[in-house]
């Protein structure tokens, strides 16, 4: 809704509703209320009615105003009213039930109370009241200056008659309803839609004011015309249109409508369709001819379109006829030069016209022509041309040679000769190449075949061509030549055929210009062949074009065939016939040295051969002989024989002493420790040693018992050794187990099983040592179980196992975790025994058993809890003791009587023990005895050094050894047994005799003494001590090193190096294999040279390899090298001027990979590397 206002009156040169008269929000408000012609004082004594508009219909009243004279003028008692008794308005409101605010039920709406206002008063009436007049009413008198009446739109309103809407009802905006357009009409209220007046059928009604829209029909325009295309008036047709209806039957007919009784022209006559429609093609209608018909047009002329005004001439090329209705072309072959004609006329001869509508005809250009009267110029036929353009009736031949040639629109003009190697097509139309084999030249019409010995291998050829050398044809008219068959020839051109090779020759494959004499090894013995034939099997020939071969001699052969030489039977073979293809292998027990030969040789005695083909006798093999002449193997020798050298036709039979028990050997064996030699079997046998005897000897015939508690349990035993552990001495052969309760550990000095100490137990039989019962458990000594122990705490412990030992009591209470019980515990150093512990308790101190008063040495032990537990106790414990009970026996050994054989063999004896018992007195010990033995012996046996070589190995596998506790301690002492070695070594019986060990071997160098001078290992000047790579010292050897084919690892001068001087001297070698002693053990071994080279190669590699350690340590003072270019570390010379020795120690690294060489021992390569040290060479 929409508000409005309007002033009705005002009081000339009052002002009182400016600021107070702004009730509307749209400036396009109404403003056609009709004002009150109000006197400049306006009294009112009882009422004032006020005549509204009948814009009141759309606008309804909300408000009304009334304002005083003057502000001091009262406007009190005034009552307003609004009055709806229109008869009109109430009728639309109750027909169309507008609003359902609308009250009609009264005439008279009161708008307010009675006012009370002194200068002006509002009146607020219902809204929508669509009252035509406003009344006053006053109880007294009063002075009006002006009264404004204001309202909101009444959207609901209905519309009017001639008016409409898209609701049939006003709208929300100023416009309100549409009036109905021209050719509509309404004349009822309230509608959405206006009514069409005409309809298609029947177009002759109209409407045009407001006041034909409002009427309940439309206007009829008169006959014959029909309605405005704007549908507001009447009009006849245009010019080229005619107005078309159709009559119906009489109006009282049944399905005469009321709209058909409207549009009558006559009486009972209604026009069903009435149109304006445009004349047809071939009619006409003017503007001043008859409204209602067209007319046809006079022959000549016509009318091309509808709706035309006028006729028009047909043009020159057409023609019309009265019937026709359009003007139609002249058709091909006729003509029309003249304007409104009705036929066309013909084309003369020559000339034609394909076109249609042509004003003229066409004469036939050159290549065309024209008969029969054809509507067009034909094209010449294929073959034929004319070059005339005057217009024929016929084309012309080309001659002959010549072919038929178009211009540029593809049309047959004129004949043109055909060029050479080429001739007229079969249809005349176009030139084709000769084919292949033809040819045309220039005076020649047509292609001809080309004569025999020529060809043409090309369409198209001018001339032929003659056959080249080694190719002939014997046909004409050919694209190619044939090549000579194999075995033939041709050498000039332009043959018809080809020629024989003769024998001896050949010619291979095809086309060939001459014959080739047969390779040697070939010949040939026919005529006109393509190939050569070889020489059979066991012939051959020298000579080219050989027609036949030649036999092979005796101790010769030509294998398979084309043998151009008879080859010589190799090593191994002979034969003895002519023209053979093979030689025969020499066989087993046969052979031959020489080549060409037609036998073979036997082998001699002493050799053999066992396959074919042999060029020499194979030597029988040590252990083997053969006394026979071709003989194919050997035969061995038996036992109790041997045969060192090969080649032999006998063998020699074993020294007492030695034996071999197979067949083959190629020495005696001596008899080893453990065994004994039988003498009634002649060398064949060594027996093993019973068990309870033992021999540690070699060469020997008897075996020794074995003395308790010592055992051997197995034949062939070298030594007699304790009862394992678990077990007791029985008899020298036997042991029994022990019991269970008892134990027994591996010792050489007890022969009966012990009892198991306070709370440990041996469940079973044969145990090396007993178990610890478990926590809370206790036994008493020897038992096999353990019991429960009773009591929570110390106090119930002792209460309630009083009747058990104190021992058991003890561990049942450090069980509790308080502590560790009493208990023994033995060590290599000897027994310590503890009292109940606690773990919180500081550690024990004990003296060392066997170290006398020397309190510098002592045994702590701490009772502790066990890793990862919350409960268990041990003892742990730390000895630095140097005794044992060995250690004593040995100083027992030293300061004895006792004969140097028998102090060395106690001393083996002892040392024997397992390396890991080994103490650091023993170590002082065993080098007390050592100083015993050289102090009161001037002569050491062989037996005795031995014994000490081993003794002092034991010791070097065991307090020596890297990692132990004593090594460290030990190696201090190392000088002082050393020295006491070398004394005895220097002292020995027999010099120049290697005494081995395990890890340490000793060796007395004598320049007068020793063996024979053949056997003398140091015979040569220069020692060579072959020590094994493992490191194991029994098995090293000295030899002399001039016998030696490879560089061993250590070799030692023993005289000069000059040939000229043969003086020699005098040394004592000791070897020791222990890491410990190294002074470095973090050294890297060299890079080797490749040992696959030859000797040349090895040694320039070795050079560069050397060349390039020394590259990489420019300084070496302040960055020594981490590795070596020699097995030497380090070497220590010792010397004093007061005696005529010195002392040289050589550390040597024996994991390090020695450079060797497979060489003749002539110094060559030695004096080479003495420059840099690679070998050690002097004293």
């Amino acid at each position: 809704k929409q508000w409005y206002q309007r002033r009705v009156a005002i009081t000339a040169g009052k002002s009182d509703l400016e600021g107070n008269d702004n009730l509307a929000t749209n400036s396009s408000a109404p403003t056609n209320l009709k004002d009150l012609s109000l006197d400049t004082e306006t009294s009112i004594a009882t009422s004032l009615t006020i005549n509204l508009e009948d814009q009141t219909k759309l606008y309804g009243i909300y408000k009304i105003i009334i304002y005083g004279k003057t502000t001091s003028t009262s406007v009190a008692g005034f009552t307003a009213f609004a009055k709806v008794d229109e008869s009109d308005v109430n009728a639309d409101i109750t027909a169309h039930s507008v609003s359902p605010n609308i009250v009609i039920s009264t005439d008279e709406l009161q708008c307010g109370t009675e006012s009370t206002g002194t200068d002006s008063f509002t009146f607020t009436c219902k809204a929508d009241t669509p009252a035509r007049k406003i009344i006053l009413k006053h109880a007294g008198t009063a002075s009006l200056a002006e009264v404004v009446i204001a309202g909101k739109i009444w959207s609901d309103y209905p519309c009017s008659a001639g008016y409409s809407s898209a609701s049939g009802n006003h709208t929300q905006d100023s416009t309100g309803c549409t009036e109905c357009a021209a050719g509509t009409h309404t004349h009822e209220r309230s509608q959405t839609t206006c009514k069409t007046c005409s309809t298609a059928s029947l177009p002759v009604f109209y409407t045009s004011t407001l006041a034909e829209k409002k009427a309940s029909t439309c206007k009829l325009c008169p006959k014959p015309k029909k309605t405005t295309d704007t549908k507001d008036g009447c009009d006849v047709c245009a010019a080229g249109n005619y107005l078309k209806y159709e009559e119906a039957v009489s109006c009282t007919d049944a399905g005469c409508d009321e709209t058909c009784k409207l549009a009558t022209y006559e009486t009972n006559k209604c026009y069903k369709t009435i149109a304006c429609t445009p004349c047809v093609k071939g009619e006409f209608r003017g503007a001043s001819d008859p409204n209602d018909k067209c007319t046809a047009c006079p022959t000549g002329q016509v009318a091309t379109s509808t709706g035309s005004t006028k006729c028009t001439p047909c043009p020159a090329g057409e023609y019309k006829t009265t019937a026709d209705v359009a003007c139609s072309k002249c058709p091909a072959g006729k003509f029309q030069d003249e304007a409104e004609k009705d036929s066309c006329k013909d084309c003369p001869d020559g000339q034609v016209q394909t076109a249609l509508g042509q004003t003229s005809c066409e004469i036939c250009p050159a290549g065309k022509y024209q008969d029969s009267k054809s509507e067009e110029c034909k094209v010449c036929p294929t073959g034929k041309y004319q070059d005339l353009t005057t217009g024929t009736t016929a084309c012309k031949d080309p001659q002959t040679g010549y072919f038929v040639k178009k211009d540029s629109n593809d049309l047959p003009t004129s004949q043109e000769k055909c060029p050479k190697g080429q001739q007229p097509s079969a249809d005349k139309m176009s030139c084709e190449q000769c084919l292949k084999g033809q040819y045309k030249g220039e005076s020649d019409t047509v292609c001809l075949d080309c004569e025999k010995g020529y060809f043409a291998n090309a369409a198209g050829s001018e001339t032929c061509t003659a056959c080249e050398a080694g190719k002939y044809q014997d046909t004409k008219g050919q694209e190619s030549c044939k090549n000579c068959e194999a075995g033939k020839i041709q050498s000039g051109t332009g043959a018809e055929t080809c020629e024989d090779c003769p024998v001896g020759k050949y010619a291979a494959g095809e086309g060939n210009t001459q014959c080739l004499p047969c390779d040697k090894g070939h010949y040939q013995d026919l005529k006109a062949q393509g190939s050569c034939k070889k020489c059979e099997e066991g012939k051959a020939v020298q000579e080219t074009g050989a027609t036949s071969c030649e036999i092979c001699a005796a101790g010769t052969f030509a294998a398979g065939t084309g043998n151009d030489v008879c080859t010589p039977c190799e090593q191994g073979t002979s034969q003895p016939d002519v023209g053979k293809g093979t030689c025969i292998d020499c066989v087993a027990g046969q052979y031959q040295d020489e080549t060409k030969q037609t036998t073979c040789k036997k082998c001699p005695a002493g050799r053999y051969s066992t396959g074919s083909k042999s060029t020499t006798c194979e030597a029988c093999e040590a252990g083997t002989f053969q006394s026979a002449e071709g003989s194919t193997s050997c035969e061995e020798c038996e036992v109790g024989e041997f045969q060192a050298q090969p080649g032999q036709s006998s063998c020699d039979t074993c020294k007492n002493g030695n034996y071999s028990t197979a067949k083959k050997s190629t020495t005696c064996q001596a008899c080893l420790k453990g065994n004994k030699v039988d003498s009634l079997t002649k060398g064949t046998s060594c027996t093993a040693c019973d068990s309870g005897f033992y021999q540690d000897e070699d060469h020997k015939t008897t075996c020794k018992p074995c003395t308790a508690p010592l055992v051997t349990k197995i034949e062939g035993q070298s030594a007699c050794v304790a009862c394992d552990p678990g077990y007791k001495y029985a008899t020298s052969s036997t042991c029994v187990i022990c019991a269970a309760g008892t134990y027994n550990f591996k010792d050489d000095t007890v022969d009966e099983c012990r009892q198991c100490e306070f709370n440990h137990k041996a469940p079973s039989d044969g145990l090396s040592k007993c178990e610890l019962c478990p926590t809370d458990m206790h036994a008493d000594e020897g038992q096999t179980t353990c019991e429960n122990c009773s009591g929570r705490n110390p106090e119930q412990i002792e209460k309630e196992m009083a009747n058990v030992k104190e021992e058991q009591r003890e561990k049942c209470k450090a069980d509790l975790g308080a502590g560790c019980m009493g208990q023994t515990i033995e060590t290599k150093f000897g027994k310590f025994e503890l009292d109940f512990m606690l773990v919180s308790d500081d550690p024990v101190k004990q003296k060392c058993p066997y170290d006398g008063s020397d309190t510098t040495n002592m045994g702590t032990f701490k009772c502790e809890l066990k890793p990862d537990t919350e409960k268990e106790t041990h003892v742990t414990y730390e000895l630095k003791c140097k005794n044992s009970e060995d250690s004593t026996k040995i100083n027992d050994i030293a300061e004895s009587n006792k004969t140097a054989e028998q102090k060395s063999k106690d001393l083996e004896e002892i040392s024997s023990k397992e390396p890991e018992d080994s103490t650091l007195g023993d170590v002082e010990g065993v080098t007390k005895v050592v100083e015993s033995i050289t102090e009161e012996e001037t002569k050491i046996t062989d037996e005795v050094n031995q014994n000490l070589v081993k003794s002092m190995s034991n010791l070097v596998k065991g307090d020596f050894s890297e990692g132990t506790s004593d090594s460290k301690e030990a190696v201090k002492i190392l000088d002082s047994m050393m020295k006491d070695m070398i004394k005895v070594t220097k002292n020995l019986e027999s010099p120049n005799k290697i005494f081995k060990s395990e890890n340490v071997a000793t060796i007395n160098i004598q320049k007068s003494s020793g063996s024979s001078e053949d056997n003398n290992p140091v015979k040569g000047g220069v020692l060579a001590l072959n020590i094994p790579s493992k490191g194991n010292l029994t098995d090293t050897t000295i030899t002399d090193a001039r016998s030696e084919t490879i560089a061993p690892p250590l070799m030692l001068q023993t005289s000069s190096a000059s040939q000229e001087d043969t003086s020699k001297v005098d040394m004592v070698v000791m070897v020791i294999t222990e890491p410990s002693f190294m002074p470095d053990n973090k050294t890297i071994p060299p890079p080797l040279p490749d040992p696959e080279l030859p000797r040349e190669r090895q040694v320039d590699q070795v050079w560069k390899l050397v060349k390039e350690l020394e590259e990489k340590q420019p300084n070496k003072e302040e960055n020594p090298p981490p590795f070596v270019n020699s097995p030497i570390l380090e070497v220590e010379v010792n010397n004093s001027a007061s005696i005529p020795d010195f002392e040289i120690r050589i550390m040597m690294k024996p994991i390090i990979p020695i450079v060797s060489f497979a060489l003749n021992f002539d110094g060559s390569l030695i004096s080479c590397y003495r420059q840099k040290h690679w070998f050690l060479m002097g004293n």
